[in-house]
């Protein structure tokens, strides 16, 4: 063997420098169903109906056209995906098309055959979302009782399997004071834990968003957490990204993302979406093929911000993701953030954005 070829394969490098120029969609999620045993306070899919829409064979059909696209690697997620009874058939399936799979779950109805199917084929990782610390806290997200000691249970089932999992919190008004408990939790079983604070908008209305913590209650614990401490530390107060283009001269995408490049998403009925957010309703997998959807949500990344676009000149950009499908579902226009989280990222940057630590 030579030995002066390198043999490393990078894969983050072969995404950005090789298949994000040819806009290959290498990435996907599935949204299996709708349907979920929770009736969570903070749930987008609330006004969903929690139905179940396709069925095994449908399914099927879409993880053949998702492959035949060359995607790689792809999540499941609901709704709750557990819920599924044909779910064990659905996840050999797409393991035997090549997927690199993964799960979003609240992982309360993981079965013992499903446990064992994983030993044989296991999920390169499941996420768990932890909604507390206590049975009373998540009855209070939750909106249904005796659950929480059946996450525990399943987590040790997941460690006792050899499972990759890590566990991820959602905090708001009714579970903020378990936030370090469920931390412990992920630190006593040795695996990854993140947060966030910040509700996506229900389809349909934002009801869901009175659960948030305000910008207030956010920032002061974010500023007691070593961790969120340090990385609005290191972001705040950074020059707004949009204006090395515009010196240039050239055309703002209003789009700034990596939407419709290299990632989709299956909704619950088959239609592709250029991201999760961005509901688009056009393009159903069951009748139309990937490559006319694909070509269409090329498109995405050639329209233009409008000059009025408040986040292009917005010094608080640096603490902020400004997404228009997210300002869409808040507001009804793209182009117009929701005044929330304008509010977070100015406190954000007021209260992070003097560096008190030397960093630079």
């Amino acid at each position: 063997m030579r030995n002066d070829i390198k043999a490393e394969w990078n894969i983050d490098e072969t995404k950005k420098k090789y298949w994000g120029k040819l806009r290959h969609p290498f990435n996907g999620g599935f949204e299996l169903t709708q349907k979920c045993n929770f009736r969570c306070v903070h749930c987008y899919l609330q006004n969903s109906g929690y139905q179940e829409y396709l069925s095994t064979l449908q399914v099927e059909q879409i993880l053949d056209k998702l492959a035949e696209k060359g995607i790689l690697f792809l999540y499941f997620t609901g709704g709750e995906v557990f819920t599924r009874k044909d779910f064990n058939e659905i996840w050999l399936y797409a393991k035997r098309k090549g997927f690199v799979l993964e799960i979003l779950t609240n992982a309360s109805l993981v079965s013992k055959k499903t446990l064992a199917l994983f030993d044989s084929y296991p999920p390169a990782k499941i996420s768990v979302s932890v909604y507390g610390a206590s049975e009373e806290t998540y009855q209070k997200v939750t909106g249904v009782k005796l659950q929480y000691d059946r996450v525990l249970k399943n987590l040790q089932a997941f460690k006792e399997h050899g499972l990759n999992f890590e566990i991820k919190f959602i905090g708001m008004s009714e579970n903020i004071a378990d936030f370090y408990a469920v931390k412990d939790i992920a630190d006593d079983f040795g695996v990854e834990f993140s947060h966030s604070f910040e509700l996506f908008p229900a389809f349909g209305d934002t009801k869901n968003l009175s659960h948030m913590l305000t910008v207030e209650e956010i920032t002061a614990f974010e500023k007691e957490y070593e961790q969120s401490r340090k990385t609005w530390e290191m972001n705040a107060g950074e020059e707004n990204f949009y204006k090395k283009w515009a010196n240039d001269g050239k055309d703002l995408p209003l789009f700034a993302c990596e939407c419709g490049t290299t990632t989709c998403v299956v909704d619950a009925r088959g239609y592709l979406l250029p991201c999760n957010k961005l509901r688009v309703q056009k393009f159903n997998l069951l009748k139309d093929s990937f490559d006319e959807a694909w070509d269409a949500y090329a498109q995405i990344k050639k329209i233009p911000a409008p000059k009025t676009y408040a986040c292009l000149t917005c010094k608080n950009i640096s603490v902020c993701n400004p997404c228009p499908a997210q300002n869409f579902l808040a507001t009804g226009d793209y182009t117009r953030p929701d005044t929330n989280e304008c509010a977070l990222a100015a406190m954000r940057n007021e209260t992070f954005g003097k560096k008190p630590f030397g960093l630079k």
